[in-house]
């Protein structure tokens, strides 16, 4: 426990003997939190909901911020991928999720590479953690991951209706 955390926790219970609320704010993963709770004054820091991969092929949702560890668990789909090997003469961009089974080799793996095939036809979903620093950074290169998400949300669910109503000549002067 810092000086300033001690002099904090002691002007908050100027009454009691704050060694042993030292001992368990020490035990805690995050001191500077429990400090911040203890007086009243922790703040969920605002975690947006969704951001982007670095290269914007993925779209990580939140599931969980954990403010004990400073980390965000999330979430997000990624084509399977079926691993096979491949005679050398067969170049990875011509390798397909249709044709890949009549190229791969099961014998000579000698003469062969190793090749993961992108199965873009089946998605799954995966989970995984990060820092919430790393997080806002993701945020930042891509700031509207989430209007994003609802528009692409509203063309897949189709245009919105409207009803025109037709204008006459003489309307339109």
């Amino acid at each position: 426990m810092t000086t300033i955390q001690k002099a904090l926790v002691q002007n908050m219970y100027p009454h009691m003997d704050i060694t042993l609320l030292a001992e368990i704010i020490d035990a805690t993963p995050n001191p500077e939190v429990a400090t911040e709770i203890l007086c009243g004054l922790y703040e969920t820091p605002t975690v947006p909901e969704k951001v982007f991969s670095d290269d914007k092929s993925k779209l990580y949702t939140m599931t969980f911020y954990n403010k004990w560890t400073d980390n965000v668990s999330y979430e997000y789909y990624s084509p399977k991928t079926q691993g096979c090997y491949f005679p050398v003469d067969v170049k990875k961009e011509d390798i397909t999720e249709k044709n890949y089974l009549s190229l791969r080799i099961t014998d000579d793996k000698e003469k062969a590479y190793h090749y993961y095939v992108p199965l873009l036809s089946q998605m799954e979903k995966n989970t995984s953690t990060v820092e919430l620093s790393r997080w806002m950074k993701l945020h930042s290169k891509f700031p509207y991951a989430d209007e994003v998400v609802e528009i692409i949300g509203e063309i897949k669910s189709g245009p919105p209706q409207r009803v025109f109503e037709p204008v006459l000549s003489e309307q339109v002067k």
